[in-house]
């Protein structure tokens, strides 16, 4: 199949949809099929071909929406078999809302000119006179969510959880990590998110003080996006290209996320062997559970409880269950699946 994948900028690595797209669009190819990106980057890697669409604009919303517009012609006029919007899409045969929908995302931005213009964009898909024949959901989550907003296109959304590199991101190699981010020994904490505020950055520090004020953790690693001012303790990493080094060195992931559809980082945590601590906006519970390795409370903003939490699954969250949970959720099963639902959609 000639597949393209629309969004406005592709950038490997970054975030969670990039990396999705990345690993997906090679696992495409790998079978035989054409595989392009629609953006307005300069260029793409390998294996995407790329077209590029260079909206004009004084503002980003005018640009992201001259995208979007542009992006609709130009596949139509490509002629591909299947069109795969993940970003700034008004016409496509698959949604892959990867983020969850827009409105969902963007609920605590409403006074952004640029989150409307994302909300606005996914309605003008989604109750428009052609919407997708499928909608791709990564958790049951986001079938719920965009069904109850959506109610016309609820048949057409298909479920399929994330999955997780389990050669890539596994539990060896724990000691030369620790001894490369935490020389120092003692109680790891980690948190990792491109969206630090959307995932609970300000949480995550405020539970690690917490912690140390009790000696039950001893350090914060963070990682990804900045995550503002950081306290004794505490160290960021930057943007990371082997996020499983991190994951091998902490003790404990900290997801106290604020709303997050089915986050990779879980998955890839758990492979690694470590436990998460995280909230119930977290999509992912559906699918992995509540108890052992996983655990959750209910507010994103209680750093009583949050600690409270932590200091227990520091005190025996079980690293072996951990792995075990994650290989439920094998990367090329989540590939295979996914790719079934674009064939459903050139059918």
């Amino acid at each position: 199949m000639r597949i393209a994948f629309v969004v406005d900028r592709f950038r490997p690595g970054k975030g969670g949809l990039e990396r999705w797209l990345g690993a997906f669009g090679e696992h495409l190819a790998a079978r035989g099929d054409e595989v392009s990106v629609v953006s307005m980057d300069r260029d793409v890697p390998p294996p995407f071909t790329h077209l590029r669409i260079a909206p004009r604009g004084l503002t980003r919303v005018r640009r992201d929406r001259g995208f979007a517009e542009a992006a609709a012609v130009a596949c139509a006029q490509a002629g591909f078999d299947v069109v795969a919007g993940l970003r700034h899409c008004l016409s496509c045969t698959v949604y892959v809302p990867h983020g969850g929908s827009a409105a969902a995302a963007f609920a605590g931005e409403r006074g952004s000119p640029r989150a409307r213009n994302f909300v606005a964009l996914e309605r003008a898909l989604l109750d428009g006179p052609s919407p997708p024949k499928r909608i791709l959901a990564v958790s049951e989550a986001v079938r719920r969510d965009l069904a109850a907003r959506y109610p016309a296109i609820a048949p057409a959304i298909r479920v399929v959880p994330n999955g997780v590199d389990l050669g890539r991101f596994t539990p060896e190699g724990r000691e030369q990590a620790r001894a490369a981010l935490a020389p120092a020994g003692g109680r790891v904490l980690l948190f990792l998110a491109a969206n630090p505020r959307l995932k609970g950055v300000a949480t995550a520090k405020r539970v690690f003080e917490v912690l140390r004020a009790r000696g039950a953790a001893d350090l914060l690693l963070l990682a990804g996006g900045r995550p503002g001012r950081l306290r004794e303790g505490m160290r960021w990493l930057g943007h990371l290209t082997r996020p499983e080094e991190a994951y091998r060195a902490a003790d404990l992931l900290l997801l106290p996320t604020r709303y997050d559809p089915f986050p990779l980082a879980l998955l890839e945590s758990l492979a690694c062997g470590t436990p998460v601590a995280t909230t119930e906006a977290n999509g992912a519970l559906d699918h992995v559970g509540r108890t052992g390795p996983v655990r959750a409370v209910e507010d994103p903003g209680d750093v009583g409880e949050f600690a409270r939490l932590s200091a227990e699954m520091l005190a025996g969250a079980p690293r072996a269950e951990a792995r075990a949970l994650a290989e439920r959720f094998d990367l090329g099963r989540s590939f295979d699946a996914a790719a079934a639902v674009f064939r459903e959609s050139a059918g």
